[in-house]
């Protein structure tokens, strides 16, 4: 009989120490397990002192900042699992309601300050009755590693302060899994998410695209608007999604999104939905049956009405087919 598993796969490691600012990529962490995995958890923590004993103010969410870079790769290629700190924790707000938990830290002249804080990757969709069948399934035989990429210290600081910050030594990063043990291989779908990221729009553009890959089953699109890497409400004011001219899916405001999302997911939330994050939920019963098939398509796009230079990131969620 299939049960439920919770463990804690391991640690990755990293080489930051006392005094280092610079960012770092981690060594891959090789992801060993034969069970269905339900969900990963990124359990992370450190230290950040004050270079010249300045005070200085935390930026928000310091642990989805200093995730650069998350990637699940599959035989050193390109994996299910593609996306940054920010964009991840701003999925786990949409999916849950609540942004995982999370202690930012200033520094108060010379005292070294813990911050931490929790993202989770999920294979599953979250809140679909049938959850098990959402799975990701390791195939035998394949090596899969979870490569992570940390900014630098200055990344956790307001801007006025970045330059007064370094690590107080290492950065503890715990991968924790929530698995399916007993069940029998087999080919199922699961929750794949990647990031595309799109600096082009400069100045207004009453029809800015940024092509979407199709061939797959789209879940969710979420679009994060910024401005010299700061999230920015202004960038864009209304989103078409559609193939090429023959079907439009979406024709919204940027207004009305914000409004129907915190209309339709009404659980305890710390904010509503952060100014220049914009959630296209495809399936809004959590219903397979309801997914966009884009097997076929010719031109899938999204079509926004730019309003100032910006960066657009894309974040894509679809259903893969298992084993991979």
């Amino acid at each position: 009989m299939a049960r439920d598993l919770i463990r804690k796969l391991g640690t990755v490691q990293n080489s930051i120490v006392q005094g280092n600012v610079s960012g770092v990529n981690c060594t891959p962490f090789e992801i060993r397990t034969t069970a269905a995995i339900k969900r990963l958890w990124l359990k992370v923590s450190g230290t950040l002192a004050s270079a010249t004993n300045a005070a200085t103010a935390a930026q928000l969410y310091q642990v989805a900042r200093l995730l650069s870079s998350i990637q699940l790769r599959v035989n050193q290629a390109q994996g299910p699992i593609s996306v940054d700190g920010l964009t991840l924790l701003y999925k786990n707000f949409k999916d849950y309601g609540v942004i995982p938990v999370q202690a930012d830290a200033a520094v108060t002249q010379a005292a070294a300050k813990a911050f931490s804080g929790n993202l989770c990757i999920d294979f599953s969709i979250p809140h679909y009755a049938g959850g098990d069948l959402t799975l990701f399934m390791p195939k035998l035989g394949n090596l899969y590693t979870l490569e992570l990429s940390l900014a630098a210290a200055t990344a956790l600081l307001t801007p006025a302060n970045a330059g007064e910050s370094t690590f107080d030594g290492p950065i503890t990063i715990e991968v924790w899994a929530q698995e399916v043990v007993g069940l029998a291989p087999r080919k199922n779908k699961y929750n794949a998410a990647y990031l595309i990221t799109d600096t082009g729009l400069v100045g207004a553009n009453a029809a800015y695209s940024v092509k979407i890959p199709y061939g797959t089953l789209l879940n969710e699109l979420h679009i994060h608007t910024m401005v010299a890497a700061a999230y920015d409400g202004a960038v864009v004011d209304n989103i078409i999604f559609r193939n090429g001219q023959a079907e439009i899916f979406r024709n919204v405001t940027t207004s009305f999104i914000q409004a129907f999302a915190d209309f339709v997911n009404p659980l305890v939330r710390p904010t509503v939905t952060p100014a220049g994050v914009y959630f296209l939920d495809l399936a809004i019963n959590n219903d397979l049956s309801s997914l966009l098939l884009t097997a076929g398509m010719k031109e899938l796009e999204l079509l926004f009405n730019g309003l100032k230079t910006g960066t657009i990131k894309v974040l894509v969620n679809e259903l893969r087919d298992g084993l991979d």
